[in-house]
């Protein structure tokens, strides 16, 4: 199982627009950590997740986890996109999508995105 993200912050869902089924986790700057991180997820078709993502791991999925997130989506999870698992320090849950992004950049709590596709 290949991790493809992980961060020790805290990440919230931060805002969800429906062009695009776009998905944005954020992480603002904090005393600790001056920058600020971003997680897009676009063309988002199923999702299982909390609002708080604490100590966030992004991954693919294994065999049997695949199967489960399939059975619980009522159809072949990879034939509508493609499979994140998300772990956080206290729950594990998953994103199904056709992209993934991050981002790191100087912005704070009220800068725009710069993954967000706004239309």
């Amino acid at each position: 199982m290949r991790v493809l993200f992980q961060s020790q912050r805290h990440f919230t869902i931060w805002k969800y627009l429906t062009s695009h089924g776009q998905l944005l986790l954020r992480s603002v700057p904090t005393s600790a950590e001056r920058k600020r991180v971003e997680v897009l997820f676009r063309k988002v078709a199923a999702i299982k997740a909390g609002m708080e993502l604490d100590e966030l791991t992004i991954r693919d999925p294994s065999a049997s986890e695949l199967m489960t997130i399939s059975q619980q989506i009522g159809s072949p999870a990879a034939q509508i996109g493609r499979v994140f698992v998300i772990e956080t320090s206290t729950w594990n849950g998953y994103i199904v999508a056709s992209e993934f992004a991050t981002a790191e950049d100087d912005g704070d709590y009220k800068t725009p995105s710069s993954l967000l596709i706004e239309a």
